[in-house]
């Protein structure tokens, strides 16, 4: 089946193509101008920049992807801030499900989010692979600070992770349910660059990989990071790889000094 690139720049547009809402406590988005959802396999590619919490999901949550699945990714790696704050008391991301298929979330780097559980990213069922992307400065009141997996194939590839945190010591990074989480000491497939092997992961639970590779932070996989492109769409955004990799290394850089 054919997909489609959505171009996002801006925080409602994000909002509204991950997250399914309705009634009267929604009207801001109903009434916007940003058209709905994307479709089961679309591939969604953020602008570089900050996408602070502004609309939310809930009180727990900011986005909410439900029974879902395709690639939301960012035009350059490490470039788009999903941000948890101002309110710094949300998760930045949570998934329910991802139907028949997987969702892949590429290049992003998602911080200061908070919640009880996965102040990062909360992943239940389906399956999710989670590339070059970077944690930074998650907090869980429970267990993990960064991410938090139950019931899900979850992968990790060349992922950072630092200044998480969380309450039951040993998670901070990471805390999975039942041995389904395989965290890889590699790049994306088609990247042609080595990742660099960070820090020990803080995480508890289940946590699979191969050999040595299965408790270490990773970088170095944005040196050749590159770009998924919807089935049947043209390439259309060549040329941008190589500022997006300076502008992505800019943000990143910032989350890690915490400005």
């Amino acid at each position: 089946a054919l997909s489609v690139n959505h171009d996002v720049s801006t925080q409602e547009e994000l909002f509204v193509k991950l997250t399914f809402v309705s009634g009267p406590d929604d009207e801001e988005v109903l009434d916007s101008d940003v058209s709905g959802i994307m479709d089961n396999g679309d591939v969604l590619t953020l602008s570089p920049g900050l996408y602070e919490a502004g609309l939310a999901f809930d009180d727990e949550t900011v986005y909410s992807l439900q029974n879902a699945y395709g690639t939301v990714q960012c035009l350059s790696a490490l470039g788009c801030s999903l941000s948890g704050a101002p309110h710094s008391t949300r998760r930045v991301l949570r998934v329910d499900n991802t139907g028949c298929c997987l969702l892949r979330l590429r290049g992003l780097l998602i911080t200061n989010g908070a919640a009880h559980k996965g102040g990062g990213l909360f992943v239940k069922g389906g399956e999710v692979a989670v590339e070059a992307c970077a944690f930074v400065g998650n907090t869980a009141d429970s267990i993990g600070g960064a991410i938090y997996v139950v019931e899900a194939d979850f992968s990790l590839y060349g992922v950072t992770f630092s200044g998480n945190s969380a309450g039951e010591a040993g998670s901070g990074d990471l805390h999975e349910m039942f041995d389904t989480a395989s965290v890889y000491g590699e790049c994306p497939e088609g990247f042609g660059v080595e990742p660099v092997r960070g820090r020990a992961l803080n995480a508890t639970g289940g946590v699979n990989g191969p050999g040595d590779f299965v408790s270490y932070s990773w970088s170095g996989c944005e040196d050749g990071y590159v770009l998924v492109e919807a089935v049947g769409a043209g390439a259309g955004r060549g040329g941008a790889r190589d500022l997006g990799v300076a502008v992505g290394l800019v943000w990143f850089v910032a989350a890690l000094s915490g400005v």
